[in-house]
């Protein structure tokens, strides 16, 4: 991945326009994470129970007489 400044511009640190371009990228970053929605089409319904498809045996002392 190349980046369009020279290690030249980096030997005093971050310059003016390139904080101005990262703040602009970060505003974009979250209005886009903002805009995500919710589909509801994979949740659960209220009150709807989950079953195993093989209904195993329970195997509690209690079923035994213990």
């Amino acid at each position: 991945m190349q980046i369009g400044w020279s290690d030249s511009e980096w030997k005093d640190g971050v310059q003016i326009d390139q904080i101005e371009e990262l703040t602009t990228l970060a505003v974009q970053t979250l209005d886009d994470f903002a805009g995500l929605r919710i589909q509801h089409r994979n949740l659960l319904e209220a009150r709807m129970e989950i079953a195993s498809y093989n209904r195993h045996a329970r195997l509690l002392s209690s079923e035994f007489g213990q």
